[in-house]
């Protein structure tokens, strides 16, 4: 059998690279059905836009890989879940509400709250934890942005957690059709484990289903325990897989 050959990827190799993907797709929608069908997968590898290698056998290509890379990581990720039927539960002594401008101050101080338990074991997250003035600098304009749903929840009118959704353009294989991306939900750490997150969630799929979406997507990493152990449990199931390596 020929030995393989590792090259670097470019465009020549797309059509071929284009297959190879519409072969992998069709067997992933086949075991995850919410996902989108018949793509341009040529378009999809293009817009990747990242560096990558080819393996060839005997002239052919056989795989390829293409990583993204931001200053301190190469990733992928997403699971799914399907919004039918989903209900939000009262939970006592937690309102859930849609946020407004007012909250910017105190969304601003939840997410280090997310990161900063990043930064422990198992995961020990190398991500920079922003001051209170750039995380508020960050959060501005949310409100005025259509694209962003944000919901808070209290209690004892406290604001302890709260989640954010984003539409995304319905162009990547990887992105249900009619369906919002869960990008950030945090919870104070004084209250997890008391049904904050669960009120937080439930209430965001609710509102996703009245609102004709199909499905939600989110993304965490395997090592934040926490995460790892929450989101399958809220029914989403892992859809694509990111893999790390720390790179001395």
């Amino acid at each position: 059998m020929p030995d393989v050959e590792i090259r670097p990827f470019s465009d020549e190799r797309l059509d071929a690279a284009a297959t190879l993907l519409a072969e992998r797709h069709a067997r992933h929608v086949a075991a995850e059905p919410v996902l989108p069908r018949d793509p341009d997968y040529r378009a999809q590898i293009a817009a990747i836009g990242g560096d990558g290698v080819v393996a060839l056998r005997g002239g052919e290509v056989r795989a390829y890989l293409i990583g993204e890379r931001t200053e301190d990581d190469a990733f992928v990720g997403f699971a799914a879940l399907e919004t039918g039927g989903a209900t939000a539960i009262p939970r006592p002594g937690i309102v859930v509400r849609p946020g407004r401008g007012e909250d910017l101050d105190d969304a601003a101080r939840l997410p280090n709250a997310l990161w900063g338990h990043q930064h422990g074991s198992p995961s020990f997250s190398g991500r920079t934890l922003f001051s209170f003035e750039e995380m508020r600098e960050h959060w501005r304009g949310t409100w005025d942005d259509p694209s962003y749903v944000h919901f808070v929840a209290e209690r004892d009118g406290r604001p302890v957690g709260q989640i954010l959704l984003v539409g995304r353009a319905e162009d990547d294989l990887r992105i249900p059709p009619r369906s919002i991306d869960l990008s950030h939900a945090s919870v104070a750490p004084r209250e997890r484990n008391s049904g904050v997150g669960v009120a937080l969630t439930e209430y965001a799929l609710e509102w996703a289903r009245d609102e004709g979406l199909r499905s939600m997507t989110v993304d965490w990493r395997e090592v934040n325990l926490l995460a790892s152990r929450f989101w399958p449990r809220r029914g989403f199931r892992p859809t694509f897989f990111r893999l790390y390596r720390h790179i001395p």
